[in-house]
């Protein structure tokens, strides 16, 4: 007697009842919602929870469920209008309490979401949403590192006791330095080589008294590679900080970043926050130069708000990249501040410049990026990224502070809690602006959803028919396995957390036509194994065998494609990709090893002696 191994049938039953489990998820409808997250981070979210509970009871809002999920509060609500009464009753009442996201969550039971349990994650094309395409602008970079370098060599030159005439930014983060006395240039090149080993330093034959401490190339992408990845980090951390649901935040190219924010009814305050460069420097006051009005090395001048200029010392105590905590409230006067925490290195910092200088006077510069359109040599219109920097505090050092302190300023409410968010999500290393802005409605979203549906449908029930009517049970069994692979691909997808987009859609409708082309193979295999006369148990065995290694030649060949489109593409392209390369490991699998059990149990077991194919 012939007996299907019983592992392997204990597997395929394992497999199909673990692909229903988790492509269940996906069953249940996705309703409009709410996410509300503490803008002062110290409050616990559990507590504000009544408080929620209670102003959506009292505004008589309706809503299905509040749920408190890590560090937010999701409402659901059973329709949009519910969802924008709500949405207006928190910007109006709440504002100073929440920051507000819409989005849509699915209606997954507890018990599902509790074991991990989620439904595959619509692109924008499908759920709606923001799309952003952002330029990192690393000529700041560059000069930010010139400064850093020209602090850091006059430092070195000042603890050596060499004396210089001056010290210039050049080109590419570069530094000329001019000397008093051209004996000092091998000492000044043994300190660099001892201080600063990571520049090069270069003599040009018609000075011969200025050293040019130079950054290397690979040195100047490694620092632009670094930029911008901890601009993808901030800028990960300030979607989280207001609660967007879902975001994806990934670096495209050596300098752009793209910014899906999928779900996001009201895009305006997300993209405000992407865009926002503000951020503190803090200086000391060159007293001697603020009462001569005039310029000399080692200081620049900065307008305070009134536009009189300040004269700081350009070697700048600590700046926004070393704020880790900011938080607004007001002071004696009433007047707005923003408190800020430092790291461990800008305390330090911070400490060390209050000890040596109490008494004297520390500025507080705003600086701000905005970009600006203008014509190059060309005369096309480009994007330039131009600096807004204002002394927005001036005060006397009157005891020793280091980790936190209160900084004062002309700001009105919305500004104090704008700025404290951007210093509390992280400082960008360096500015961006949006290149590209694609905005795709919830309704286009949901007529995309539609149609794809439509087009699986259409795709299924043409296979069906065919297969039915050509091969008649046997047809019975491929549309089985046919059922079965769209429900591994959903759980699949579902489990690896892939994103589904219109291209992953044709992904599945394709999968669908090949999952079956390997049933045909080895349908036509068996009936030419009948033509021979061999009996039905030895030609579904000779069947199964001989079509064995082309449909794995087929599949391999077409896994590779997938995987080439993977590698280079980018956005849909490796949507598709994904769902292809799924898709095709599980037909694979429901056409070879599921169809086989089927074909088994149906007509081998039952001793049918004229199969139907």
């Amino acid at each position: 007697m012939n007996r299907y191994p019983i592992w392997k049938a204990a597997l395929i039953m394992v497999c199909i009842a673990l692909g229903l489990l988790f492509a269940a998820p996906n069953l249940f409808p996705e309703q409009p919602s709410i996410q509300l997250k503490s803008i002062d981070d110290t409050v616990q979210i559990d507590s504000q929870y009544e408080t929620v509970k209670n102003a959506l009871d009292k505004a008589q809002i309706a809503y299905s469920k509040i749920k408190v999920d890590s560090n937010k509060i999701v409402i659901r609500f059973t329709t949009v209008d519910a969802q924008a009464q709500a949405k207006k009753l928190f910007a109006d009442t709440y504002a100073k309490q929440f920051y507000d996201a819409l989005t849509i969550t699915p209606a997954t039971p507890d018990w599902m979401q509790e074991i991990g349990l989620k439904p595959i994650t619509k692109g924008l094309d499908l759920r709606g949403g923001v799309y952003l395409l952002l330029q990192v602008d690393t000529s700041f970079l560059v000069g930010r590192l010139g400064e850093g370098n020209l602090q850091d060599i006059q430092s070195a030159l000042e603890e050596a006791k060499i004396p210089y005439k001056g010290l210039d930014i050049g080109q590419n983060g570069s530094v000329d330095i001019a000397l008093t006395d051209v004996n000092d240039v091998e000492r000044v090149e043994n300190l660099l080589y001892k201080k600063r080993p990571d520049l090069e330093r270069v003599i040009d034959p018609a000075r011969p008294d200025v050293i040019t401490a130079m950054v290397t190339d690979a040195e100047l992408n490694r620092r632009k590679a670094i930029a911008v990845e901890q601009n993808t980090t901030t800028l990960r951390t300030r979607m989280n900080s207001i609660g967007v649901a879902e975001p994806s935040i990934t670096r495209q190219g050596s300098d752009r970043i793209v910014v899906q924010l999928p779900g996001l009814s009201d895009p305006n305050d997300a993209i405000a926050l992407i865009q926002s460069t503000a951020s503190l420097e803090y200086y000391m006051v060159d007293e001697e130069a603020q009462a001569s009005g005039k310029k000399r090395f080692g200081v620049k001048f900065i307008n305070d708000e009134s536009g009189k200029p300040v004269a700081l010392k350009r070697k700048m105590i600590i700046s926004g990249e070393n704020i880790i905590d900011a938080g607004t409230g007001l002071d004696q006067d009433g007047q707005n501040i923003v408190s800020v925490v430092l790291d461990e290195a800008g305390a330090a910092k911070m400490g060390e410049n209050t000890h040596r200088n109490v008494g004297k006077p520390m500025a507080v510069a705003y600086i701000e990026f905005k970009p600006v359109q203008k014509l190059n040599a060309k005369g096309k219109k480009v994007t330039e990224m131009v600096k807004h920097e204002k002394v927005i505090s001036v005060a006397t050092i009157n005891g020793v502070f280091s980790k936190r302190f209160q900084t004062t300023g002309n700001f009105s409410p919305k500004e104090a809690r704008d700025l404290a968010r951007s210093l509390r999500s992280g400082a960008l290393v360096a500015p961006v602006y949006v290149i590209e802005e694609r905005t795709v409605g919830p309704s286009a979203g949901k007529q995309n959803i539609q149609q794809g549906k439509e087009a699986i449908a259409l795709g299924f029930v043409l296979v069906m028919v065919f297969m039915l009517l050509y091969y008649r049970k046997f047809g019975a069994v491929a549309v089985s396995a046919l059922v079965l692979n769209v429900v591994f691909m959903v759980a699949l997808l579902s489990l690896i957390g892939a994103t589904l987009t219109l291209p992953g859609i044709a992904g599945v409708v394709l999968t669908m036509g090949m999952a079956v082309d390997a049933n045909v193979l080895i349908f036509e295999r068996i009936k030419e194994e009948l033509l021979q006369g061999k009996n039905n148990r030895e030609a579904i065995k000779a069947g199964f065998d001989s079509a064995f290694s082309t449909i794995m030649d087929a599949n391999i060949t077409t896994l590779i494609a997938a995987a080439i489109l993977f590698s280079f593409g980018t956005g849909p392209i490796k949507g598709f990709a994904v769902t292809l390369s799924i898709g095709i490991l599980t037909s694979m699998f429901t056409a070879i090893m599921v169809s086989r059990f089927i074909i088994h149990y149906w007509f081998e077991k039952r001793h049918i002696k004229h199969l139907s194919i």
